[in-house]
Parts: C-alpha cells; structure tokens; sequence
C-alpha cells in the first residue's frame, strides 16, 4: 500500500509538472483547497477496497507534504502579487 501510494502521488506530481510556472504558483496560493481536491479526487478513484482507501491516504500525506514544501521552496502567487520562496522566480517568467 506505501509503495502504490507512493507511485499515485508521483502520478499526480507528474501532471503537476507540466503546468505552467504562473498556474502552479497560483494554486499554491490556496494549499488547504489544493489539499483537499488531491485527497478527494485520489479517494474517489480508488473506493471500493480497504487497499484502495491506504493507497488514496499515502497519496493523500505525500500531496499534503509536498504542497507545504514547495510553498516554502518556490513561493506563492496570491492577488496578482508573488510572495516569494526560498528560490527566488523572476516575475517577468510568470507572464
């Protein structure tokens, strides 16, 4: 169950990498709500099995830490306005 959970959050790490920087840093703005959809959407694709709802719950943890750490690492987008991480992004690379 940790290792099929481990390989669902790298799925979903996978997508997440493919947005654009200026659409990451906005979600990251909202880490309850990003959080939660990621938990919900996991939860719901694997219902069904005990199995299913540990693998959902590992993905669920990982997203949840992931979120915080790149939060600290890269900043955030809220209001139009950057709050910047531990990397600094140039703003002019968000337009």
């Amino acid at each position: 169950m940790l290792e099929t959970g481990i390989l669902v959050f790298l799925g979903i790490l996978g997508l997440a990498i493919k947005l654009p920087p200026r659409i990451s840093l906005r979600l990251l703005a909202y880490p309850l709500w990003l959080d939660l959809g990621i938990t919900a959407f996991v939860y719901t694709l694997h219902i069904g099995t005990y199995s299913g709802l540990m693998t959902a719950a590992v993905a669920g943890v990982a997203a949840s830490f992931t979120i915080s750490a790149l939060r600290r690492v890269y900043g955030y987008v809220k209001q139009g306005r950057y709050y910047p991480g531990i990397i600094h992004i140039d703003p002019r690379r968000l337009i």
